[in-house]
């Protein structure tokens, strides 16, 4: 699938789940660490909303990285500065925001076609378990 590709031409049945393609160390400001996560398609508004406010997972380390800001969807890449020692957190933080924006916008596209429902009219649960990413640059 083209990278440039927006997701809002996916829409019910022709959902595809975005994945991250790759993680880039951007640059190094102090303790920091900029890093992008480049995505397999531009998402829409409401996706990325869904990805920059999702519950956190259960992060543990410093109290800068537990405190500190949320990553930012800016095209079809997740940006995040984090501080140096915390970039595999911060990389699983944003695996697990994905899975969650991903459930979400899919179960709200289906629903949008009247898949996705029971017989009653409840929703129907997405259970699946794992990673929704393809391969991730570890040479940072």
């Amino acid at each position: 699938m083209d990278g440039e590709r927006l997701a809002c031409e996916m829409t019910g049945a022709d959902w595809t789940d975005i994945t991250i393609l790759e993680r880039t160390t951007v640059r190094e400001v102090g303790d920091r660490v900029d890093v992008e996560w480049k995505l397999s398609a531009r998402p829409e508004r409401e996706w990325a909303e869904v990805l920059q406010t999702a519950d956190l997972s259960e992060s543990q380390g410093s109290m800068e990285w537990v405190l500190g800001g949320g990553p930012d969807v800016v095209g079809d890449v997740v940006r995040w500065s984090v501080p140096a020692k915390e970039i595999e957190g911060a990389d699983a933080e944003v695996r697990h925001r994905l899975y969650m924006a991903n459930g979400s916008f899919g179960i709200r596209r289906s629903d949008l076609d009247g898949e996705g429902l029971e017989r009653d009219g409840r929703a129907a649960i997405d259970t699946r378990v794992g990673e929704a990413t393809g391969p991730v640059d570890q040479s940072d």
